[in-house]
């Protein structure tokens, strides 16, 4: 039996192109999934293949990437340095898109079907908003990563800190009563400004390294910065743990109040694959975590990006603008149990815009998912006995199979 590609080479089928610079492409290469094998059953791998050779024909007409077509549609771009604009093109990221779908489910409700009050009228809604921190020291000081101690860990500048206080105003509206931040310096400072006029004392505050940072050296650092060797860990609380850490940077009446999530960072170096997947992941968790009540995330860009499409996964969202924000709410049936997940927020409302043009494309990709875990399944439950190939770990051996 000829070798196949796996799942997530599915997903970079040869003949879909790249654009950006080299680098870039390395950050948002998927990984493979730990459900790939090296072999399933030729004809169904072909089929996918097939369909995921139609999407760029589809998407041939919606390519957000160029500098043009981001001014056009963000009239207030000119906030933004011009290397934050996107590097990838749209069809690479919905590739990375429906992988993260599957890998991290998400319950999203039609707000718009007949089935949404199956169970009656609801009993209470959540909202879930997440924001992006304030203008940052390196986008504007193009020498101080160079320079800088910490050059992955910036500081707000005097805009920025306007910023973050003016947002205030918009926040009060959802009622927040507990705030989750990023460890890094420039969500703990845009979280100290905001709450000064949202008024969530530091006792409803947990800072959490499940909403930090895309975890990519290409990402964490502008040019002329270096991270140190190892991994995070090892270098970012500056030999001490995240508590003692924060004690050093947030002022005393602060640092002995706020309460202190996930302490340590997880998978160094991240592609977007699993830095969409910790965001997924992180917003659920979070969202049981506080029973119900209203939280607001201040975090990073790509965090941002990711509370759209991981609701709508077809989209492509465009640069986040500082203290950019999107709204999301579920409500609790009378029998206790929660809805799907509703985007409250539209395009361009808060800071954040997004397209839709390419769900066909989506589509495409979906389906050639499901053809290649079809066959996996069908694979797996009739291969022979003296077929060599791979299961994840842990997973049940096939019937006739010795492996």
């Amino acid at each position: 039996m000829s070798q196949v590609p796996g799942r997530a080479q599915l997903l970079r089928a040869p003949g879909v192109s790249r654009t950006g610079q080299a680098p870039f492409r390395r950050v948002c290469a998927s990984t493979r999934s730990p459900h790939s094998v090296s072999h399933v059953n030729r004809r169904a791998a072909l089929i996918a293949a097939g369909l995921i050779s139609t999407v760029q024909a589809l998407a041939a007409e919606e390519k957000p990437t160029s500098e043009k077509s981001v001014t056009e549609t963000l009239p207030h771009v000119d906030q933004e340095p011009p290397q934050y604009l996107p590097m990838m093109e749209g069809i690479d990221q919905l590739g990375v898109q429906v992988q993260a779908r599957h890998d991290v489910d998400t319950k999203v409700e039609d707000p718009e079907s007949p089935k949404g009050n199956v169970k009656g009228p609801a009993i209470k809604r959540q909202r879930f908003v997440v924001m992006r921190h304030g203008e940052r020291i390196d986008e504007m000081d193009k020498s101080w990563s160079a320079q800088a101690s910490r050059p992955y860990d910036p500081y707000l500048t005097p805009k920025g800190e306007e910023q973050a206080k003016a947002v205030a105003e918009q926040l009060k509206q959802f009622d927040i009563k507990k705030v989750y931040i990023s460890p890094f310096y420039r969500c703990l400072q845009t979280t100290m400004f905001a709450m000064e006029g949202v008024k969530v004392p530091p006792e409803n505050w947990t800072i959490s390294c499940a909403v930090s940072e895309f975890l990519n050296p290409w990402i964490m650092v502008k040019k002329g910065g270096k991270l140190p060797p190892g991994h995070i860990n090892d270098w970012f609380w500056e030999d001490k743990n995240m508590k003692d850490y924060m004690a050093t940077r947030l002022p005393k009446d602060i640092a002995s109040r706020v309460k202190y999530g996930q302490q340590t960072f997880l998978r160094f170096p991240e592609n977007l694959l699993n830095s969409r997947a910790r965001y997924a992941k992180a917003f659920q968790d979070i969202a049981d975590e506080v029973d119900g009540e209203n939280v607001l995330i201040v975090t990073h860009g790509d965090a941002v990006n990711s509370s759209v499409t991981r609701l709508m996964p077809w989209t492509i969202v465009y640069p986040v603008l500082h203290t950019g924000f999107t709204v999301a709410y579920r409500d609790q049936h009378q029998d206790g149990t929660w809805g799907g997940w509703v985007l409250q927020s539209s395009s361009g409302e808060s800071g954040v815009w997004w397209t839709g043009k390419l769900k066909p494309a989506y589509q495409v990709f979906e389906g050639a998912l499901n053809v290649y875990d079809g066959a996996y399944g069908v694979y797996n439950r009739w291969a022979p006995s003296w077929a060599p190939f791979r299961q994840p770990a842990g997973a049940p051996k096939a019937e006739g199979s010795k492996a």
